[in-house]
């Protein structure tokens, strides 16, 4: 175990002693062929300077000795004689000395005798006189000779006498020296005891010095191996011709090989890993284990000849499949964040905002030098002291921060130049896997466009939710209508004074003008009868032009723009004349003093288009009726209301506030779509597009009778059944048909129906039924008596249209009378319905029609 902070000591390998002794070793081997020729050059050195010594203590002596010969000559050859006896005993390195008077000979010789030496006294004694006259004054001859196997060193001078200095003798001096075989044993021997000493003084220095010299190296070879047996990397190490000589253990295991194995490489990377470049990294992919990984490979040399061919190279490849995985992860979660519409921020508390995606950029409007280091909620909300008093989201948001909660809501968010958008605004925190907090996300959402469309599906609820309010109680009121308006036209047709008759009048008058009401109403929920047929809407406009000018008068004047060759479309006409009077009108009280009414038509393909309140209008082709004018115009704040009923902008008593709430369901109902366009002071726009019909006829719906036309003749006794649960809406229009002339049976509901029916002698002709009745229905009712009598009429009294009680299908081949009928009218479609033939159930006759 180790202390913190200690190193821990690494465990030496054994290969590394060895490699230390053998340096140590290589040292000594060195050192000792260095220290052998240095004993030999050395020994020779020491020879041949020993000779040159000797050679030097010859001339020396000679030098010294030939002024004391000279001088005994003339004394006599006994005293030089005694001399150089004396000399040789007293001197052992001196061999010999011999003077010699050519040409009598040596007269003179102390020493060892030899035959050679004597021998050579001629030729010295030249050799002398010659190197006296080449060099004057001196004269001495040098040479080596051997006297019973040992080396001389002779001296020749010559010797002179007379006050002249005139030639006389030569002395021949001898200096003993050692043979070179000895010269080199003494000097082997001094260096072999040196070498012994310093072998075994300098081997553990050495060995210290290996040690520590190869440190270095030693611990390169130490960490070599380490990286080799544990560093999770495939590295391997290929000889020249591609063989692997040395790998990492986790190659090894990963291609299950063995360390001798000496695969060639070739067999395990793919081409394209081991062509590349010393500087090159390959990315590729190869199964290993039966899973595909993948690897990012370099090539390296590791040791190049003199040439600089590479010898050895290298290759390290690193696992990355999991890296890359979390680099794709990463690079598509960057991406995403890059690309989504959401605005995204992250912030820390220590540095603010630290990202901004381009989202936010692009709908904050702020510059991207502006943002980091910026408080994020001022940046998505703008300065909570600008706004006034903060909301309560501010207060909340702040909170979630201090707690490291989420938190998500609406805000009123503000761009760079103040401008408010709606926004929902989610705040998230980031936590570290120690759960600390590291930043906050602030992921804002533009909701303009749905804000919006959440506005405006409430007012297309609020507008369904009045249709269908307005819609029930006009039914409900044209039930009483009925009554009312029946009663007092039956009572019309009694004889009774002119004062009564007057009151009849007014009620009667006071009923119809209720009835438009209910028509509006039922209009506006999209619940009125139509006469559905193929019109042109320009001869719609020409139609009611004239009634247009007489209603709007002199100070308004009214241009027509009726397009060519203008696409049919299908409506009612009465519906279409009272929705253009209508808009007429609107546009008459919106131009008090004077104006200009525009009515033009045109075709248009729409393609993508919605109306205000977000409603999508199908692809295609369309009749379109534009009605403008030059008034007073509206705020957006009028705009939002003008088609909900009893809403109006002008005094109490001059407007009901359900003409434009009439001309919206009527256009709804008939397929089509209506926009509207207005700024004060400018004017409104109505735009009203009608799907094209199919190419045909283009016809008007018939007119039906005007009340107070003669009434029709009576009729042929026939039997007509009235059913309706409301009793007074039975007794009216029985009361109808029995001034017609019929003979007429009641009934309260279904069920009773068909016992009156089946109890009938003669047979009931013809039955007029409510459509809306508890229990069983008019359809059901009229179900049920087509499987008993087949050929029996039926034909439909309500307040709805088939459209708006979704029985379009059901109401194929039967007629329908709107509540509440007139009386001519309603005899009229009972006389063409008992006149018609036996209906076709498989024949479809327009729904609101008698066939």
């Amino acid at each position: 175990m180790t202390g913190r902070g200690e190193r821990p000591e690494s465990v030496r390998n054994p290969a590394f002693d060895r490699i230390d002794r053998r340096i140590a070793m290589a040292f000594m081997t060195v050192t000792a062929v260095l220290m052998a020729v240095v004993v030999v050059v050395g020994s020779a050195l020491y020879v041949d300077a020993v000779r040159t010594e000797r050679e030097r203590l010859s001339v020396t002596i000679a030098d010294v000795l030939g002024p004391s010969l000279e001088g005994l000559k003339t004394a006599g050859a006994y005293k030089m004689q005694r001399l150089a006896e004396t000399l040789t005993e007293r001197n052992p390195t001196i061999a010999f000395i011999r003077v010699v008077e050519p040409p009598e000979g040596a007269f003179v010789h102390a020493g060892a005798a030899s035959p050679s030496v004597a021998a050579h006294d001629a030729d010295v004694s030249v050799a002398v006189r010659t190197a006296a006259a080449v060099r004057t004054g001196a004269g001495e001859v040098v040479r080596d000779l051997s006297i019973g196997g040992r080396p001389v060193t002779e001296v020749a001078i010559p010797l002179r006498a007379g006050y002249r200095g005139a030639w006389t003798a030569v002395l021949r001096i001898g200096i003993w020296g050692e043979p070179p075989g000895t010269l080199l044993v003494e000097a082997v021997a001094i260096s072999g005891g040196l070498l012994a000493a310093l072998v075994l003084v300098a081997f553990p220095l050495l060995l210290w010095l290996g040690r520590r010299l190869g440190a270095p190296v030693q611990a390169l070879a130490q960490d070599f191996e380490g990286v080799m047996r544990h560093a999770p990397l495939h590295i391997t190490i290929e000889d020249s011709e591609g063989r692997i000589e040395t790998a990492s253990d986790t190659f090894l295991a990963a291609f299950d090989l063995r360390p001798d194995a000496r695969t060639m490489a070739s067999d395990v990377f793919p081409p394209e890993v081991l062509a590349a470049g010393p500087e090159d990294h390959t990315e590729i992919a190869m199964r290993v284990g039966g899973e595909e990984r993948v690897f990012l490979t370099s090539r390296f040399p590791v040791a190049l000849s003199e040439r600089g061919d590479v010898v050895r190279s290298g290759l390290i490849s690193t696992d990355v499949t999991a890296w890359r995985r979390d680099q794709a992860e990463r690079d598509q979660m960057i991406a995403a964040v890059a690309s989504t519409g959401d605005q995204i921020l992250v912030a820390t508390a220590a540095d603010g905002v630290v990202y901004a995606n381009p989202a936010f950029y692009q709908r904050s409007g702020h510059p991207t030098d502006a943002v980091r280091g910026r408080d994020p909620l001022t940046l998505v909300a703008g300065d909570a002291a600008e706004a006034g008093a903060p909301p309560p989201w501010r207060a909340a948001i702040g909170v979630a921060l201090s707690a490291g909660e989420p938190w998500s809501g609406r805000i009123a968010a503000r761009c760079h130049d103040g401008a408010p958008y709606p926004c929902d605004l989610g705040v998230f925190p980031i936590r570290d896997q120690d759960g600390a907090l590291r930043a906050h996300v602030w992921s804002a959402r533009d909701v303009s466009v749905q804000a919006a469309l959440e506005a405006q599906l409430l007012q297309t609820q609020r507008m369904e939710a009045t249709g269908r309010l307005a819609g029930g109680v006009a039914h409900d009121f044209n039930n009483l209508l009925t009554v009312i308006n029946g009663m007092t036209e039956l009572l019309q047709g009694e004889e009774l004074d002119e004062e009564l008759l007057t009151t009849l009048r007014v009620i009667r008058d006071a009923g119809r003008r209720a009835a438009v009401l209910t028509r509006q109403l039922l209009a506006f929920g999209r619940r009125q009868t139509l006469n559905i047929e193929t019109i042109d809407l320009n001869a719609v406009i020409s139609g009611t032009l004239e009634l247009l000018k007489s209603a709007l008068g002199s100070r308004v004047a009214v241009e027509v723009d009726a397009c060519e060759g203008l696409w049919p479309t299908r409506g009612d006409v009465g519906q279409l004349d009272q929705a253009l009077m209508n808009l007429a009108i609107n546009a008459h009280d919106a131009m008090p003093d004077q104006g200009t009414l525009r009515i033009a038509t045109a075709n248009a393909t729409l393609v993508g288009a919605r109306e205000a309140d977000g409603t999508v209008v199908p692809d295609g082709d369309y009749a379109v009726l534009t009605v403008s004018d030059s008034g007073i115009g509206m705020d957006a704040a009028v705009m939002a209301h003008i088609f909900e009923p009893f809403f109006t902008t002008k005094e109490v008593g001059k407007g009901t506030g359900l003409g434009l709430a009439m001309v919206h369901g009527m256009v709804r109902q008939s397929g089509g779509h209506i926009w509207v366009a207005s700024e004060p002071g400018v004017g409104t726009t109505f735009r009203v597009a009608f799907p094209r019909a199919p190419d045909g006829p283009t016809v008007r719906p018939p007119t039906r009778p005007p009340p107070g036309q003669p009434r029709p003749a009576p009729g042929t006794l026939a039997r007509v059944l009235v059913v309706d649960d409301e009793e007074g809406v039975r007794l009216v229009i029985a009361g109808m048909l029995r001034q017609g002339g019929y003979r007429v049976e009641t009934a309260a509901g279904g069920d009773e129906a068909l016992q009156v029916v089946a109890a009938a002698r003669p047979p009931i002709d013809l039955v007029v039924s409510d459509l809306m009745m508890p229990g069983m229905n008019g359809v059901e009712l009229a179900k049920a008596l087509r499987e008993r009598w087949p050929g029996l009429r039926i034909l439909f009294v309500s307040g709805y249209s088939a459209q708006s009680a979704g029985l379009v299908d059901e109401l194929r081949g039967e007629g329908l009378i709107e509540k509440p009928p007139e009386a001519a009218t309603l005899l009229e479609i009972v006389r063409n319905a008992l006149g018609a033939p036996e209906p076709d159930r498989h024949q479809a006759s327009p729904v609101g029609r008698v066939p």
